[in-house]
């Protein structure tokens, strides 16, 4: 069993201010998929040495906001892809980095969603809130302990995403096929059994996400997401001369070998993944 060094969203947004203290941008708004999870704030503890990270290993560029403890992330075409969060300007300070993902609500308002939540086993942490262009915000606690945030957007002016390059998102888990069905009826989704230890979650006979068990020793359950790279060697090459690490190496039992789960210099996890 491997264990994974690092802090979860819900450890630190329990250990920071209140979502309500930040002024959040609008998540971006693209057609090309039907899933709900179009937010990814990575919750840094350290901001300089998490610009610099990936920068140089994936062309991002981070833009300053009105907030000096919020970034915009840019891809290297400009474009918004995620929210760069200064954890050591929150109070207390975050201990560590990590990813936060965002569910995107569409056919109902945050407070039904919420009480849906909690009347099937789920617990709110935190709002809900009204945090800036993003919307309304909420961070909720399923019943296995995973995190995400919900949100409300707000009906300002969106960026635009032709393509994203999160590509999936995995849940790392303890009962795969329970907790599936609980997002399934929390998100108004439907559910497909792999096998005994992977389902996956579709929206619109589409899949967005799957529910696996998670291997990782002594590591609360998650939502890691995966990022697309052009190729796979050399960005794990670029990964590993800027501080970053590789916890689980390219193998043929993952995906042909195009996929690899890393930390970045402040132990936030994510999966990349070659695509052609």
């Amino acid at each position: 069993m491997i264990r994974l060094m690092f802090a979860l969203p819900l450890i630190l947004l329990m250990s920071c201010s209140s979502p309500k203290s930040l002024v959040l941008p609008a998540l971006p708004d693209t057609d090309e998929s039907p899933t709900p999870f179009t937010g990814h704030d990575l919750i840094s503890s350290d901001f300089k040495n998490s610009i610099t990270f990936y920068e140089s290993v994936f062309l991002w560029r981070i833009q300053p906001t009105g907030d000096k403890r919020v970034g915009l992330i840019l891809d290297s075409k400009g474009e918004q892809i995620g929210t760069l969060l200064d954890g050591q300007q929150l109070s207390p300070p975050a201990p560590h980095s990590a990813w936060l993902i965002s569910a995107e609500l569409e056919e109902s308002t945050l407070e039904e969603r919420l009480k849906e939540f909690t009347a099937q086993g789920g617990t709110v942490r935190m709002g809900p809130e009204q945090s800036g262009p993003r919307g309304k915000v909420a961070v909720v606690e399923d019943p296995q302990g995973g995190v995400l945030m919900l949100v409300e957007p707000g009906e300002g002016e969106r960026p635009q995403l032709k393509q994203t390059p999160w590509i999936w998102h995995e849940m790392l888990c303890s009962d795969p096929e329970k907790l599936a069905e609980w997002y399934s009826s929390s998100l108004n989704s439907n559910i497909t059994e792999l096998d005994k230890t992977r389902v996956l979650l579709n929206v619109e006979n589409q899949d967005v996400a799957t529910f696996s068990v998670n291997p990782f020793e002594d590591t609360p359950n998650f939502w890691m997401p995966v990022l697309a790279v052009d190729a796979l060697e050399d960005t794990l090459k670029r990964l590993h001369s800027a501080g970053g690490k590789v916890v689980v190496p390219p193998s043929p039992e993952l995906a042909d070998g195009k996929l690899a789960i890393v930390l970045d210099p402040q132990g936030a996890a994510f999966a990349l993944q070659e695509q052609e």
